[in-house]
């Protein structure tokens, strides 16, 4: 399910065989040394690549035909041009399957992809944006919500350092999966238009709410993330969460990270800590970032993971009840 792959290139040529999802062409457009690097990871289904190139260049490229593509720049930078749209720092372009495009940068650049299969990426944007996201003909650019940026670059960033320094964390079936779910919902919910509300009647609600409890009761121990939780149940994001805010009072994201820090700490208080780490625990209930993880459960427990986990069985205080309802 996970796979890992980084490469650093001097020519053009070789740079361009290493980027997935399409054939690319690259053509240096200013003299000097050209260096180049890209790593690839693969988390079942959903591909990411970051790349870096020293020099302007053009990439001339067609879209693989059973893939689409989310595209962003990873930092402050010139923007690069699509065809005849400008992608910004604060833009995420969406390319179609099977498109023919150029991009063309005019400084050094890092960027950032991901892609599905065409039918995975129309079913998750269903479920999370409520609508088809996925372009017809042409690419488009969006300007999403700073904030549903910021944490997709984050995320990603976050995947591969860990894929880079911790590959064995990312062999754990249940971590690679929590990972994927949550790209998944980060990226779709940066497309998605965080302001439309959606009014949900009373009945329904209490039916979906009603459903969602079977579906925790019956996974106590596994993780939990928003885009199966909506699939299971059969809403979008936008209707779960008109639902979560008015029973639970915040938004189901909220709701289920609540949740998995709460199974964080009970592993940890049950592991050895001879033969446990707390980064194999973070990872295995879906927290990738580790210093925002440790700073959320000492917010939330008022003590470190890592003392957590040293804490002797017989001294450990009584623990919180997990959130439910």
């Amino acid at each position: 399910m996970f796979a890992t792959m980084s490469y650093v290139a001097s020519d053009p040529d070789e740079y361009a065989s290493l980027i997935r999802g399409g054939r690319v062409e690259v053509i240096v457009s200013q003299p000097g040394l050209f260096e180049a690097s890209v790593t690839r990871v693969d988390l079942g289904e959903l591909w990411m690549q970051r790349g870096r190139e020293s020099l302007p260049r053009t990439f001339r490229a067609v879209v693989a035909a059973d893939r689409a593509f989310l595209l962003f720049l990873t930092s402050s930078q010139p923007p690069v041009n699509i065809l005849s749209s400008s992608i910004q720092c604060d833009d995420l372009a969406l390319l179609s399957p099977g498109e023919a495009l150029c991009t063309r940068s005019i400084a050094s650049c890092e960027w950032a992809g991901m892609s599905l299969p065409t039918e995975q990426f129309h079913r998750f944007g269903a479920i999370l944006t409520g609508k088809d996201v996925l372009p017809r003909d042409v690419q488009r650019v969006l300007r999403p919500l700073q904030s549903r940026l910021a944490s997709l670059r984050r995320l990603h960033r976050a995947t591969v350092d860990l894929a880079e320094t911790g590959p064995e964390v990312l062999r754990h079936a249940d971590a690679a999966r929590g990972l994927q779910q949550r790209l998944i919902e980060v990226a779709f919910g940066a497309v998605a238009d965080a302001d439309e509300e959606v009014s949900v009647p009373g009945h329904r609600r209490q039916r979906i709410m009603a459903q969602f409890e079977m579906l925790i009761e019956a996974n106590p121990d596994r993780a939990l993330f928003l885009t199966e939780v909506c699939e299971a149940i059969g809403v979008t994001e936008r209707t779960f969460r008109n639902c979560c805010q008015r029973d639970l009072g915040m938004s189901p994201i909220r709701y289920l990270s609540l949740r998995r820090l709460h199974q964080a700490r009970w592993a940890l208080r049950g592991a050895d800590p001879a033969n446990t780490t707390v980064t194999e625990v973070a990872t295995r209930y879906g927290f990738w970032e580790l210093g925002r993880f440790s700073g959320a459960y000492r917010e939330l427990f008022q003590e470190s993971p890592s003392d957590t986990l040293r804490r002797p069985s017989g001294g450990r205080f009584h623990e919180k009840i997990a959130p439910s309802r």
